[in-house]
């Protein structure tokens, strides 16, 4: 390879770098900004959590005063665990989008984001 060809080449694979960088710049911006809230099917539990699947804001409807406290607790955690799991999918849809699916960055970001967020607590 001649000095030329692998001056381009350098360029091309730093414009390469530039791009993921900003690709994940951009990702790591908008998963900072998420923020999931979800009601159960009853409407007696909603709970919000942000971007890290902590806990922000949970509301109870006066329907609770009617169904056994252990109820409403298997509704809090199992409403806390559906939002755990579509902060995750609107997790993995933005990274997706902003860096490709194929991108192996993009894995890592995943692997990082939802690590522990998953589990049943």
């Amino acid at each position: 390879m001649d000095t030329e060809a692998a001056r381009a080449k350098i360029t091309e694979w730093k414009q390469c770098a530039d791009e993921r960088a900003l690709q994940t710049q951009q990702a790591a911006e908008r998963l900072k900004e998420l923020r999931v809230t979800v009601c159960d099917e009853n409407q007696t539990v909603e709970v919000t959590i942000d971007s890290g699947g902590a806990l922000v804001d949970v509301q109870f409807s006066a329907r609770i005063q009617r169904q056994a406290p252990e109820f409403t607790r298997r509704t809090m955690l199992d409403v806390y665990q559906t939002a755990k799991d579509q902060l995750a999918e609107q997790a993995r849809e933005i990274v997706t989008e902003t860096m490709g699916p194929t991108s192996a960055s993009a894995k890592a970001m995943m692997a990082t984001f939802v690590e522990g967020k998953g589990d049943r607590q």
